[in-house]
């Protein structure tokens, strides 16, 4: 008899009034929503690595054809950062993502980082230098 009251005694495995099967399927359902989410997420990443991918391509075109892209160094010298941008793209890129020259200035160092030249507004095209240059003289 003392073993029917501690079993009387033990707790109910679902708090009363609430429904197994509706708990069940509560549960069925947050896990479709999770399992959503991560198709989701998984999806939002390959295009944001797709994308990055495209603009490194189309920043070493720039680079290699732009007047400012210091090819022996591999950095723009068009861009000069100041020192809290250059800690910023330091913390969102990395260490190497950032050059310091002889004089101090801080560069992006494309070499590394290509897809920046692809979102650069101060492109100049080496052919456009070489036929402003034939001009003169």
């Amino acid at each position: 008899m003392a073993e029917a009251a501690v079993e009387g005694a033990a707790p109910t495995p679902f708090p009363i009034g609430l429904n197994p099967l509706e708990v069940e399927e509560d549960v069925k359902h947050v896990d479709l929503v999770v399992k959503e989410l991560a198709r989701q997420i998984r999806e939002v990443q390959a295009r944001s690595e797709a994308l990055i991918k495209i603009s490194g391509f189309i920043g070493l075109w720039k680079a290699s054809t732009c007047r400012y892209y210091d090819e022996k160094r591999g950095v723009c010298r068009a861009w000069r950062l100041r020192e809290d941008a250059a800690d910023e793209v330091r913390k969102l890129l990395g260490p190497d993502a950032v050059w310091r020259d002889e004089k101090g200035f801080e560069r992006f160092r494309i070499a590394r980082y290509p897809f920046i030249c692809a979102i650069c507004p101060l492109y100049r095209s080496r052919a456009s230098e070489e036929k402003g240059g034939e001009g003169k003289g």
